[in-house]
């Protein structure tokens, strides 16, 4: 026995007879059912002269089957519901006619009676080339395929399946989900790429708090609870921090803050440059701001920011007039009238000479105007100021 293996398969002279004439016929033998048996708990050689298992104890159809050129291919999922507690040492498979076609001795094992309901038994064994195309596996599936409302059988979908997002007959476990899902509870074991999300609970204000990877490199291990980890707190400038407090504006979007608590994942915009690098979102945004390394925020301090409509007011372009001081001066030249002599925003009109004769007194009529287009070259400019307010742009 030492020298035997433990699990082989004979086709019976039965089932060689039936094959022989399925095939010479151009018909097919149909492999319905699997018996069970436990060979009286002693292992049995397999002899083509059997007829039925040495003690059989339970049957189920084929839960699985296919056939090739050489082999034919059995599964059946062991029912450990109603077999719990038995041993298996031998199994055949049966036609749809209740001939073993198939006897096999199968290394001793016991049916379980706990976890799950049932256990896998696959059979493989050899048949002849020339007769192997007479052999059909008759496949009653112990569930249907499972669904959203159907207990059933399922695969497991691997990971490239979540990436492509197209399968929707596979299952997702909990540990691959966790690698795809954004906004799920930070994970420390889960590498986040840029822009990926995670949630964590504050505790202090009761506050689901949501953060972005804004680190261009992988991020795994660093708990965005950790001040240290973000933008504020951040110890290693200018290497860009790991996490972000994630908001629903792009990146580099300017926005008039009425309040001088600025939000962690903004910046106030003052009269100084801030690293590229560090601030590379905002550098994608704004290419043209960067010099030298640096983006010039200075370039928008101090601005009055109106709407573009693509002719008079284009996209950055600047109006360089805000509302000046207005002055100007004339001359008089009591009592004759006015001299010719105005500048700044006042202009004038009817002057002459205002000499004295036969007939005229001597006294000119002139008129003084006022304009302030003499100093302000395009009046639709004016910028009036009127509320101060923080200017913050999104990190």
């Amino acid at each position: 026995m030492a020298d035997e293996p433990l699990k082989t398969a004979v086709l019976t002279n039965m089932g060689i007879a039936k094959l022989d004439a399925a095939y010479q016929a151009g018909t097919k033998i149909t492999i319905a059912e699997m018996a069970f048996g436990n060979s009286n708990l002693e292992y049995v050689v397999p002899d083509p002269a059997f007829t039925q298992l040495v003690n059989e104890f339970g049957r189920q159809p084929i839960n699985e089957g296919n056939t090739s050129d050489t082999w034919i291919n059995a599964i059946v999922y062991v029912d450990s519901t109603q077999f719990a507690g038995k041993s298996i040492l031998e199994f055949g498979l049966y036609d749809d006619e209740g001939d073993l076609i198939v006897y096999s001795s199968y290394t001793p094992s016991v049916i379980p009676s706990v976890g799950q309901d049932y256990i896998q038994l696959e059979i493989e064994c050899s048949v002849d080339l020339y007769n192997a195309s007479a052999v059909t596996i008759e496949v009653t599936p112990i569930y249907p395929q499972a669904t959203e409302l159907e207990r059933g059988i399922a695969k497991i979908a691997t990971n490239e399946d979540i990436a492509a997002g197209v399968d929707d007959e596979k299952i997702v476990t909990a540990k691959k989900l966790a690698k795809f899902v954004q906004g799920a509870p930070y994970n420390p074991n889960r590498t986040y790429k840029q822009n990926e999300t995670c949630t964590t609970f504050n505790t202090t204000t009761g506050e689901l708090e949501s953060w972005t990877s804004y680190a261009p490199s992988d991020n795994t291990g660093n708990n965005p609870q950790d001040p240290a980890n973000r933008h504020d707190d951040w110890p290693n400038f200018p290497t860009p921090c790991w996490w972000i407090k994630s908001h629903a504006v792009e990146p580099g979007t300017p926005v008039y803050w009425f309040s001088d608590d600025i939000p962690e994942n903004a910046l106030q915009v003052m009269d100084m440059d801030i690293d590229a690098g560090f601030y590379h979102r905002i550098a994608k945004a704004y290419p043209s701001l960067i010099v030298d390394g640096k983006i010039n925020l200075a370039e928008i301090c101090g601005r009055y920011i109106r709407i573009a409509d693509g002719s008079d007011y284009v996209v950055n372009k600047s109006h360089n007039y805000g509302i000046p001081n207005l002055q100007g001066t004339f001359k008089s030249a009591s009592p004759i009238g006015f001299v010719n002599d105005v500048s700044g925003i006042f202009t004038m009109s009817g002057y002459h000479n205002a000499i004295a004769n036969d007939e005229n007194s001597g006294y000119g009529y002139d008129t003084v105007h006022f304009s302030s287009s003499m100093m302000i070259p395009n009046a639709n400019e004016v910028q009036p100021k009127s509320t101060m307010a923080n200017l913050i742009i999104f990190i």
